[in-house]
């Protein structure tokens, strides 16, 4: 067998770890309502988050709570699934990454047509 198959992380471990990343995600969601947060940016970043809260279950079930050797089958669909959802995650942080280069292009333009310097840091 796999070694990698065989660690689990206990749910004494697991599940306060979960709950601290999905406080993390409620504390950023309420930072997106701040007003210099372009409308499209909160969009993207509120969908990864619902994402997030969405995949943490199953990352503490399949991690912590199944065991490959009781439920080979549930214990490769539920690491499949949570595989899955973390490649949208991703997907969407490269949705974020476009559109801020899109905000950037477009303060950039709006600059130049204004003939003033475009501004530096942060976007």
């Amino acid at each position: 067998m796999i070694v990698l198959l065989e660690t689990d992380l206990p749910p004494a471990v697991a599940i306060p770890l979960a709950a601290l990343l999905a406080v993390g995600c409620l504390w950023y969601w309420r930072r997106l309502d701040r007003r210099d947060v372009p409308e499209s940016r909160r969009r993207i970043r509120r969908f990864s988050l619902l994402l997030i809260l969405t995949t943490l279950p199953g990352l503490v079930w399949c991690s912590s709570l199944l065991d490959h050797r009781v439920d080979p089958q549930a214990y490769l669909v539920g690491w499949l699934a949570c595989l899955m959802l973390l490649g949208v995650i991703v997907l969407t942080a490269v949705a974020d990454v476009l559109d801020t280069l899109r905000l950037r292009a477009a303060e950039v333009g709006e600059s130049r047509d204004a003939g003033v310097d475009p501004p530096r840091g942060r976007s």
